[in-house]
């Protein structure tokens, strides 16, 4: 994975977490849910670049 697609999918993970469709239903837990998901998957996705070393391939 080069560098700026990690960086591009980052970005849009945390555009993921900006525009929450659970914000404007006041369902609280729902919007914790899918906050602590997007978290997860922007984790996974920065373990798995730094395992592949950043490669420019």
């Amino acid at each position: 994975m080069k560098q700026w697609e990690y960086e591009q999918l980052q970005s849009e993970l945390t555009k993921k977490i900006q525009n929450n469709p659970y914000g404007r239903t006041a369902n609280f837990k729902r919007e914790d849910g899918y906050k602590e998901g997007i978290l997860a998957a922007k984790s996974i996705l920065h373990n798995f670049y730094k395992w592949k070393g950043g490669t420019e391939e």
